[in-house]
């Protein structure tokens, strides 16, 4: 819950990064976004009250996490600029999951000293789950470009910056576990208001 607080923080200023980047700037999808944020906080700090939230903690980690999402943020519609025809966007997909895929082995390579994990076989079935997480995660990050190379990105992040709620739900869901439909409320809430603001 508390990386749903930080990712949501980044949509008061992210509106802002890409009207100095791009120059565009929308004030209902900006209004959306003080809304969102408000309530998604509000909700969240009203849900976890009785479990202790340490905010100094919270503030230092939105020190160094906020910035590399806004930054990032203002700078996918300049990178994302010649992206329009298919190939261009098919290109430019694989490239980010290859950057991806060279940081995660780095990462893996410096924990575990190696490219093996001691006693795991991969079978039939990890073989399978694995080939449909490649697809699905190709699938989401082409939509992710689409999403975010508009000058009018703005109003995706709010979505995008909800992802972990999103997780939540359809991780109870999937575990058969009990989902709260408060969660619910608040998607189908902020879904609304994004719809209203255009």
């Amino acid at each position: 819950m508390q990386s749903i607080v930080l990712s949501k923080m980044t949509d008061l200023f992210i509106p802002l990064a890409i009207c100095l980047t791009m120059g565009y700037f929308n004030k209902s999808s900006y209004l959306i976004s003080i809304i969102s944020t408000i309530i998604v906080v509000c909700y969240i700090i009203f849900k976890q009250r009785h479990s202790q939230m340490n905010v100094t903690t919270l503030l230092k980690t939105f020190m160094v996490i906020g910035p590399l999402l806004i930054v990032q943020a203002a700078l996918s519609p300049l990178l994302t600029k010649g992206v329009i025809r298919l190939v261009d966007l098919v290109y430019f997909t694989i490239a980010t999951i290859y950057i991806r895929c060279i940081i995660t082995i780095i990462t893996f390579w410096v924990k575990h000293h190696g490219l093996r994990i001691k006693g795991v076989k991969i079978n039939k079935q990890i073989f399978w789950i694995y080939g449909a997480r490649a697809v699905l995660t190709i699938l989401a990050q082409a939509t992710y470009t689409l999403a975010t190379s508009s000058p009018n990105s703005g109003i995706a992040w709010i979505f995008l910056n909800m992802t972990n709620l999103y997780s939540v739900i359809f991780g109870s869901f999937a575990l058969k576990e009990k989902i709260h439909v408060s969660d619910v409320l608040l998607i189908i809430c902020i879904f609304v208001l994004a719809l209203i603001s255009k």
